[in-house]
């Protein structure tokens, strides 16, 4: 009776775990406050589960303790560096994502995957409702919930004002398409295509690029023998883009969406472009300056946001150059953390991505392909991002690398 009871608890104990993974990416786009406490119950039921099976051999892995000595090196950080509560809070706070790429690493490889299948098609429905919902905005003009963006040229999705749907778009998109391509493999090549549509209207240029890059990647390496195949998808990709423009109905005087998108391609260069075009230039020049005088240890974590309006990094002759973060993840790291953070983090991102396709090559997992595909999107060079740091931006971002850590996890 007592083992009856004992195997019923455990059961009862995994279906609460597997509920919170299921509901991740809706406390996504419910805001950071639902994500946090769901992260937060997520850590406290599992741990619990750990103490009932007595499993603790799952700790014996390298890249946890690489990622524990991270946090230990962030809080150090904003203790002696950055010295401000915002910061020691966010260095602290950093742990949970730690543990919630090893709860997710753990269940997503937990019995031979028993209940991963069913986690990516729950998660596969709600990115097909938030892509009907874009796609709803776009022709109507407001959301399902009546959100309505007040941006040009950009939709708001169930994110609302704070318009970083696009992020939740780039971070999901290779996993949906991951769970077609491995069940519904005829239907994969027109979903994508579909999927990149949307991506376009949603406006986010940097995100946009950041899906083009992974999904032509994706196609390349899925179909590498039949070259014929991708550099006919990337004519097609190029002519598509062009080519929706006569049907754009977000035109904001004479810019429609494609100029508004491809303004990086005048004839004067891509420099030319950041300095007339981009809302960032500035806080790019901004985290420059910071760099070169905190090129060791940085400012510490979360203080761009309060050294970059200080006079010293804003001439008078240039417009304020400040901002809550640099809006670029090279940019953000270095003028934070120093060289010696960039090193730990930049250093540990290269070799899961060595790992992560040595990896696809051996098992030929597309699961652990698209993570690590998106995870050398969100290293690229010169393009926008998201702070590296807050709630929303993190948790997708380890929600993919968990793919690739799901094979060291037992």
């Amino acid at each position: 009776m007592n083992s009856l009871n004992i195997i019923s608890d455990l059961k009862f104990i995994e279906d609460k775990i597997i509920f919170l993974i299921l509901i991740l990416p809706v406390s996504l786009l419910a805001g950071s406050l639902v994500v946090n406490i769901n992260i937060l119950l997520l850590i406290i039921v599992f741990f619990f589960d750990l103490y009932k099976k007595k499993k603790i051999k799952i700790f014996k892995n390298n890249q946890i303790y690489f990622l524990l000595l991270l946090s230990f090196y962030l809080i150090f950080n904003s203790i002696f560096i950055g010295k401000t509560e915002e910061g020691m809070v966010r260095a602290f706070g950093f742990i949970r994502f730690v543990f919630l790429t090893l709860i997710l690493a753990y269940y997503f490889n937990y019995k031979k995957s028993h209940y991963l299948n069913t986690i990516l098609k729950f998660w596969f429905i709600i990115f097909i409702v938030v892509t009907f919902d874009l796609l709803f905005e776009y022709l109507f003009g407001i959301n399902f919930l009546g959100n309505k963006s007040n941006y040009p040229n950009r939709l708001a999705g169930f994110t609302g004002d704070e318009l970083k749907i696009g992020g939740y778009y780039f971070g999901f998109i290779l996993i949906s398409l991951s769970l077609v391509f491995k069940n519904y493999r005829k239907f994969f090549l027109p979903l994508l295509f579909f999927f990149i549509l949307i991506s376009f209207f949603i406006g986010e240029k940097s995100n946009f690029f950041k899906i083009i890059f992974i999904s032509y990647l994706l196609l390349i390496i899925l179909y590498y023998k039949n070259y014929k195949f991708w550099l006919t998808s990337l004519l097609a990709i190029i002519i598509f883009v062009f080519s929706i423009n006569s049907f754009n109905k977000n035109v904001s005087g004479k810019q429609g969406i494609v100029l508004h998108y491809f303004q990086l391609l005048n004839a004067e260069g891509l420099s030319y472009y950041f300095k007339k075009y981009s809302i960032h230039y500035k806080h790019y020049k901004a985290a420059e300056k910071i760099i070169s005088e905190n090129y060791i240890f940085g400012i510490g974590v979360k203080k761009f946001r309060v050294e970059s309006f200080k006079k010293k990094y804003n001439p008078s002759d240039d417009s304020m150059r400040g901002a809550t973060h640099p809006h670029q993840f090279h940019y953000e790291i270095l003028s934070e953390l120093g060289l010696i953070g960039y090193l730990l983090i930049l250093g540990f991102l290269i070799n899961q991505i060595y790992y992560g396709l040595k990896l696809y090559k051996k098992t030929k997992d597309i699961l652990v392909l698209s993570s690590t595909l998106f995870v050398i999107a969100n290293i690229l060079p010169i393009l926008p991002s998201g702070s590296f740091f807050t709630t929303y931006t993190a948790t997708i971002f380890w929600i993919n690398y968990s793919f690739i850590l799901k094979n060291k996890i037992n």
